[in-house]
């Protein structure tokens, strides 16, 4: 049998959800070692990997933002009421009972 690939997200959103997840990753690394909770890093060199991985975030945040206006993608963000019910019921009840998920991408 051969094995199809599907991608559901696209190149944008894979990159930018994994570089939100090693900035925040690095954030806290860099924070708990400006707390003084484990000596890794050089404090300085812990502090300025910090300023300079949360700038990044920002400006990461900055052209997400940008690029979700441009290509008018802004709108999948856009809360739908059709089918809220369902969604509700599944999360509060359904997922405990193993009932599939109402909603498929």
């Amino acid at each position: 049998m051969a094995e199809r690939l599907v991608k559901v997200y696209s190149r944008f959103n894979r990159i930018w959800h994994w570089l939100q997840v090693l900035s925040i990753l690095m954030l806290l690394f860099t924070g708990t070692r400006i707390m003084s909770l484990h000596p890794i890093l050089p404090f300085q060199a812990a502090v300025t990997l910090h300023t300079l991985t949360a700038l990044f975030l920002l400006v990461l945040w900055a052209f997400a933002t940008f690029w979700l206006f441009t290509t008018e993608n802004w709108k999948q963000f856009i809360p739908r009421y059709e089918g809220l019910p369902a969604v509700i019921r599944f999360y509060a009840w359904g997922v405990f009972k193993g009932e599939p998920h109402p909603y498929h991408k």
